[in-house]
């Protein structure tokens, strides 16, 4: 891969395109909070207080993934500075640190990212591998697949609570992405 796009383009614009996308997705984040807090108030207080609680623990789940992305970043950055390629892709074991994460946090079902299939097939099904959860799927579903299946939903069971848990991801012709069919 050619990497001469942070050489070529000016710093104010590497700053706008790099930095946009995560203000527009903090912005969102927000903004579904404050929306869902309004309508949860609607219901009871009690609900708006149990809401209250959780807010606080969304932000330091936030603040630790985040660290652990700009964390993983840096090293990646620095290696590639060092024209080190290969130190670059080991050190951006796609993650390994995030899955560990969300093991000890103990998350019950996660589905698939485009962003997952970049390392290949074979590298993604060790991932799953790892997870000590479930993952859902409903549209990767190819013949070229060679990781097993993914269930397409999962219903988890919470007291008198069932939820229901569908996973899709895009579909693109991209390195390790499945070949696309009628269903993928």
């Amino acid at each position: 891969m050619e990497q001469t796009f942070m050489k070529e383009k000016g710093i104010f614009r590497l700053v706008l395109t790099m930095s946009l996308p995560m203000v527009l997705s903090m912005m969102v984040n927000s903004l579904y909070n404050i929306i869902d807090s309004y309508f949860v108030a609607k219901i009871s207080g009690d609900a708006m207080t149990a809401l209250s609680l959780v807010y606080p623990l969304q932000n330091v789940i936030n603040a630790v993934t985040i660290g652990f992305g700009v964390g993983i970043n840096a090293v990646i950055a620095y290696y590639l500075g060092a024209q080190e390629n290969e130190k670059a892709d080991r050190a951006a074991t796609p993650g390994m640190p995030m899955i560990a994460l969300m093991n000890g946090l103990g998350y019950d079902v996660a589905t698939l990212g485009n962003h997952e299939f970049d390392h290949g097939q074979a590298f993604l099904g060790r991932m799953i591998d790892s997870m000590d959860f479930e993952v859902v799927c409903a549209n990767v579903v190819s013949d070229t697949c060679s990781f097993p299946p993914l269930p397409p939903y999962t219903v988890l069971e919470e007291g008198e609570f069932r939820n229901g848990f569908v996973g899709v991801v895009t579909n693109y012709e991209g390195p390790g992405h499945p070949a696309g069919n009628a269903s993928s």
